[in-house]
């Protein structure tokens, strides 16, 4: 994989043009672009939205591929689906949903001449102007952890729709927010109190390579009330378009559907595969498991605390079985060349959980009962690696000879629920609250933040525990409601956590703070409310 530096100082021509055009398109295409996803819920609505603009180069040293034209906004996307990406523009009122999340950071260093050295205008429209903005994003990289939606503009429209109005040659703009009003803006879909920079006959499409203009990107995949759509016909119309289109006639574009009209840049850039790159297992070592890993991590699995170092151990294992399971591949851990191609392929859909179990593993110590009543769910996580494969392990190493003196009632992860100890009996999880509760182990960290507990592993894993945790209440009479560490010292019923009983009946017993302050509880006891109904 290239260097994003070594590309910008190689690759990148000094004066913006086409040809910077096809160098983009080319590193798209050989799987060279650096690429952030955040996942926005508003209700039933989930999609995901790009974190920052795209970049090239690998996830340490990389670029943001700034200065671009309305076109090559369009024909990166078209690159991205022939790698199995597939995505659109955000329409307003996506880009409104993105930008009222609380952790929204304004950078907008196009509002910013100091960072740039310039004033805007077409004297802007330059290499060095496109790179000292990226470096002003750059700058502030740990605002990167928060969403950026104002580091750069977004083409919304191009002329090849069917708008009323739209002019040969040019393109609109949606995005670039802003904190006051301006003459030339215009209120926001979500009616707010922010002002946008308003759709307008602004640029060329092809030829005004716009310094502060970025490739931002929606994926084409999202959800709406538990089930999966396509936001590009979602948005053309029908009952639910309101979720994706503008409540005003705002134009926008929604997918670039523009494969005759374009330049053809695309005929132009030879089609180019990703270096050839060897195959690595568990014992494997050097720059190539670590870029392996990063690719991982990118995929949302969680290597922490050794992240990208270079050495293939159990950890990344499990996390490239869970990768290729949820990409089609044979789940044996070993990264080959179908592999390492799967980078860019969204994970399969999966068939919804019924709240069943998926195998039975008996822990090797617990405490044989036969329970009456049961008052608590106690929500815990493993400490291990979000893959398909830890809920496996889990209940393998509970079983085994080398058992802690510890157990649970179920282990799960995104595709398995497994029976490690009957309800009726008693699990060693969470002292101060055994005998009255029952113990829910899932795949992940206590460190995880919220987002992370929304990235598609972890949404599925909370799905199908969420659908156990409401067969669970029903069979026990458990109200769906949280219970705080007071709550459970008076005998309150319903749905815990081990850091509650840590706080409570558990004080000085146990020290466990899972599943840690991110986990979406509130989210959590909704979803179980609906599968109770």
């Amino acid at each position: 994989m290239i260097k994003g530096s070594d590309w910008w100082a190689d690759r990148v021509p000094d004066k913006l043009g086409e040809h910077y055009t096809q160098e983009v398109v080319a590193a798209v295409r050989s799987g060279d672009a650096v690429i952030e996803w955040a996942t926005i819920v508003d209700g039933d609505f989930e999609f995901e939205i790009m974190r920052a603009p795209l970049a090239v180069g690998t996830f340490d040293d990389h670029v943001f591929a700034l200065g671009l034209t309305a076109e090559a906004v369009d024909l990166i996307a078209l690159a991205l689906e022939e790698r199995g990406v597939p995505v659109m523009s955000p329409t307003p009122h996506l880009w409104d949903l993105a930008a009222e999340d609380p952790r929204q950071v304004q950078i907008g260093p196009h509002t910013l001449p100091q960072l740039i050295g310039r004033q805007n205008g077409a004297a802007g429209m330059t290499k060095t102007a496109a790179k000292a903005s990226g470096d002003a994003i750059m700058a502030d990289r740990p605002a990167l952890c928060a969403l950026i939606s104002a580091a750069c503009k977004c083409t919304v429209l191009h002329p090849y729709g069917d708008a009323d109005g739209i002019r040969d040659d040019h393109a609109c703009e949606y995005g670039w927010r802003l904190p006051g009003k301006v003459g030339w803006g215009s209120a926001n879909s979500s009616g707010t109190g922010w002002v946008v920079q308003s759709a307008q006959w602004a640029h060329f499409y092809r030829h005004f390579f716009d310094y502060s203009m970025g490739a931002v990107y929606v994926k084409a995949r999202a959800r709406l009330a538990g089930r999966s759509v396509d936001l590009r016909k979602l948005a053309r119309g029908g009952p639910d378009s309101a979720r994706v289109a503008p409540a005003g006639p705002v134009p926008f574009i929604v997918h670039p559907e523009c494969r005759d009209a374009v330049s053809g840049v695309l005929e132009q850039i030879p089609d180019t595969q990703p270096s050839e790159r060897p195959i690595i297992a568990i014992g494997s070592k050097g720059s190539a498991v670590a870029s392996w890993q990063r690719i991982l991590m990118r995929a949302g699995f969680s290597l922490a605390p050794w992240n990208d170092d270079g050495v293939f151990g159990k950890l990344t294992h499990n996390a490239t079985v869970g990768f290729q399971k949820e990409r089609g591949l044979p789940g044996n851990g070993i990264v080959d060349d179908a592999t390492w191609q799967a980078e860019h392929v969204e994970p399969a859909e999966r068939d919804e959980p019924d709240g069943g179990i998926s195998a039975v593993t008996l822990c090797r110590n617990f405490t044989q009962a036969d329970r009456k009543s049961v008052d608590n769910i106690v929500i815990h996580t493993i400490e291990a690696v979000e893959a398909s494969t830890t809920a496996d392990n889990t209940a393998a190493w509970g079983a085994g000879p080398s058992a802690p003196r510890a157990s649970w009632h179920y282990a799960l992860d995104d595709d398995s629920t497994i029976l490690c100890v009957p309800e009726e009996s008693v699990a060693w999880a969470a002292p101060g609250l055994n005998k009255r509760g029952i113990q829910l182990e899932h795949a992940g960290f206590a460190r995880q933040s919220y987002d992370e507990w929304f990235d598609p592993f972890s949404r599925r894993m909370l799905a199908r525990s969420a659908k156990l945790a409401a067969v669970i209440c029903k069979r026990w009479n458990i109200p769906v409601r949280f219970v705080d560490a007071a709550g459970l010292m008076r005998g309150e019923r319903g749905i815990t956590t081990h850091y509650q009983v840590t706080k409570g009946p558990g004080k000085g017993r146990t020290t466990h703070t899972d599943p840690g302050r991110g986990f979406p509880m509130s989210a959590y006891l909704g979803m179980i409310q609906e599968a109770m109904t």
